[in-house]
């Protein structure tokens, strides 16, 4: 099972991310710097993929899946790395 670890474009400052999303078959392509419509409490928010990883410390059933992934994405060496903050200073 693949997993994306998502980091939401929200200005929301108190977020600890990236957050994890189990990647259907149909995303096989998804990689670093994709952009993602995952769903997010109950929102939709725009997230980009700053990982992708085998595993995830959540059990899968917990896991949601993005709702779509957008054809534009954002280049590896651009994405934001895990840990860091999308949050305007």
């Amino acid at each position: 099972m693949a997993i994306a670890k998502v980091e939401p474009l929200t200005t929301a400052r108190a977020l600890r991310g990236p957050f994890d999303y189990r990647l259907p078959a149909e995303m096989e392509g998804v990689g670093v710097g994709s952009v993602l419509l995952v769903p997010f409490g109950r929102r939709r928010v725009l997230g980009v993929v700053v990982e992708l990883a085998d595993r995830s410390e959540l059990p899968p059933g917990r896991l949601a899946e993005p709702i779509e992934a957008l054809e534009a994405g954002v280049p590896a060496e651009r994405a934001p790395g895990p840990g860091s903050s999308c949050a305007p200073s």
